[in-house]
């Protein structure tokens, strides 16, 4: 049931680079069953064998614990390094396509951030490859068109305006 979110994204066949966010829904049972544990871990060390003497179990426990603390150390450090993934959507899509460099939804996503930003010449750079990849892709050619026209290719633009509403 805690992948069921990712799962979904796998039976739908998704492109796993936009499925990113889905995981920590995902991830929310499973944390709640480590500090369940981590709990019961700590209650457990707590109760010491008499004038410290700690039996074998005991050190199992003891050595259990921190072994759960190192993993949730390092998937905090990893959650650390993956906020900066998520700082701004061109970070972001610039990440992805560092990974994936022919995800065409990280070069049509990537567009649309460079065209709000003013990166026209880019925009329309990044969306032409995604035409030529996908050339049915109806989106793809309507943002063209739009930044086209914001580039005052008005030719081009009607050219490409008209061709998305086809599609």
């Amino acid at each position: 049931i805690m992948a069921l979110p990712a799962v979904t994204i796998t039976l739908g066949y998704r492109e796993f680079t936009t499925a990113d966010r889905y995981g920590y829904f995902a991830m929310l049972g499973l944390s709640w069953l480590l500090a369940l544990a981590v709990r019961a871990m700590r209650r457990q060390i707590v109760v010491a064998a008499p004038a410290g003497e700690y039996s074998r179990l005991h050190r199992w426990r003891l050595l259990g614990f921190n072994l759960v603390c190192l993993f949730l150390l390092a998937c905090a450090v990893q959650t650390r390094k993956q906020m900066y993934l998520w700082q701004d959507s061109e970070t972001l899509w610039r990440a992805v396509l560092a990974s994936y460099p022919n995800s065409l939804t990280a070069k049509h996503n990537l567009a649309l951030t460079m065209a709000e930003k003013g990166h026209l010449n880019e925009a329309a750079q990044l969306l032409q490859q995604v035409i030529r990849a996908q050339s049915q892709n109806g989106q793809a050619v309507g943002n063209l068109g739009r930044v086209m026209l914001d580039l005052d290719r008005v030719p081009e633009a009607v050219r490409y305006l008209s061709q998305g509403v086809e599609l």
